[in-house]
C-alpha cells in the first residue's frame, strides 16, 4: 500500500488526496463487476 501511496500522491493534482483501504465485504455485485474491470483496464 505504501508504494500506491507514494505513486498516487505523485501524480494527483490534489495537495491532500484521499487514499484509502476498504475491506469490501458486501455489496452490489454489478457494481464490483464494473469496478474490476475499470481496474484492469489499460
Amino acid at each position: 500500500m505504501t508504494e500506491v501511496i507514494l505513486r498516487v500522491k505523485s501524480l494527483h493534482s490534489y495537495s491532500v488526496p484521499c487514499i484509502v483501504s476498504l475491506p469490501l465485504l458486501e455489496g452490489n455485485k454489478d457494481y464490483f463487476s464494473w469496478i474490476y474491470s475499470e481496474v484492469l483496464a489499460d
